[in-house]
């Protein structure tokens, strides 16, 4: 049996799951930067537009076995390259960030 793993641009079905899976209470805790107020739909989406209408990032939808499980995004950090990511959280332990 083989797995399908691969990248995608973000299309209209990311940002919805991306904000479902950004509620979890552990992996808010887990992360380097997360939003003010988590439930906050609305500020989440406002932050995905400005992400997505920035050409200096570089943003893609994670793809694996048919199912979006999160996000991985590349931008600048005062001339020095970032790359950050989020996966739903049950889908970590299974290799996807590695």
């Amino acid at each position: 049996m083989t797995s399908e793993f691969f990248l995608r641009d973000v299309v209209n079905d990311g940002p919805p799951i991306f904000f479902e899976q950004q509620l979890d209470q552990e992996a808010n805790y887990m992360a380097a930067f997360t939003a003010k107020d988590p439930t906050d739909q609305e500020a989440f989406t406002a932050h995905w537009h400005r992400i997505l209408a920035d050409t200096t990032v570089i943003i893609k939808t994670i793809v694996f076995n048919g199912q979006v499980v999160g996000s991985v995004l590349g931008y600048e950090d005062e001339g020095r390259p970032e790359v950050g990511y989020w996966l739903g959280k049950e889908f970590w332990g299974k290799g996807l960030a590695t």
